[in-house]
């Protein structure tokens, strides 16, 4: 498999969506991970680039996948998505799909429509909260993934 192929699976995330900052893409991934692996076994078996992240470790905002930030760059870098600093201070950034990115997006979908309905389902539910809430529901239900945030304290209170 090429890099190119391994994107793909960040696709999978943003779809439809713009998704506004880092934090909230990670744990969009992070909580398919958690909570769709059915869904996501479905999809690699007919689409074997489409393996999910499974490298999920503690960091600075909870769970954090490098692999999953290595393919956001790299969709940027191939034209499948476009990435724009919303925020310079704050250094947020915004994910959304190119024309070309949603062309394979959509190809994704048709080869397992029942898994990807469910999946994009979660992340419009998700999209509609805020960010505080996501982050402090994420380490309420995977604590172990919390132990290294620097803001945990703050949603605590």
């Amino acid at each position: 498999m090429n890099q190119a192929d391994l994107t793909d699976r960040i696709l999978m995330i943003i779809g439809d969506l713009t998704i506004n900052g880092t934090t909230r893409l990670q744990k969009y991934g992070f909580l398919l991970h958690m909570k769709h692996g059915h869904d996501l076994k479905t999809i690699s078996k007919t689409q074997k680039e489409l393996e999910f992240y499974s490298d999920w470790k503690p960091y600075w905002y909870g769970p954090y996948s490098p692999g999953l930030q290595k393919d956001a760059y790299a969709c940027a870098e191939n034209g499948m998505a476009v990435q724009i600093e919303i925020d310079s201070y704050l250094k947020l950034k915004q994910y959304s799909l190119t024309a070309k990115g949603r062309v394979r997006w959509r190809q994704i979908r048709e080869q397992s429509p029942g898994a990807m309905r469910s999946i994009e389902n979660t992340i419009r539910g998700l999209q509609k909260i805020s960010l505080d809430r996501l982050l402090r529901g994420v380490y309420l239900e995977y604590p172990k993934y919390a132990k290294r945030s620097t803001i945990k304290d703050r949603l605590d209170s």
